[in-house]
């Protein structure tokens, strides 16, 4: 997942497919021209946002990408991020699934 970011932090928007599009340039050379975020997934959330994310409105962009951070930005509530040096392992799919729990066969 890729994140856009404001100058303060804050997440813009979160897509599956590489943000900002970078117009009239070549997509293998648009990280010449601007920064790209990946994402790690790690959220906390206070008691009351939880408690009335039934009320959120509904979001064409949550069922668009398939990410329920969406419903948030788009109701107005505010998503802050810091920067995480190093990789992680991405768990999207049953593969990634299956070496993420070799992974933690390994540590234990």
């Amino acid at each position: 997942m890729k994140t856009l970011l404001a100058h303060d932090g804050r997440a813009l928007y979160f897509s599956r497919s590489a943000i900002p599009h970078v117009r009239d340039i070549d997509p293998s050379e648009w990280h010449q021209h601007t920064s790209y975020w990946g994402h790690v997934g790690m959220y906390g959330f206070r008691g009351d946002v939880l408690a009335g994310w039934d009320q959120l409105p509904w979001s064409p962009l949550e069922d668009l990408e398939r990410l329920e951070q969406l419903r948030l930005i788009e109701a107005g509530h505010t998503i802050a991020t810091f920067k995480v040096d190093g990789t992680s392992l991405s768990v999207d799919t049953p593969e990634q699934l299956e070496e993420a729990r070799r992974l933690a066969d390994c540590l234990t």
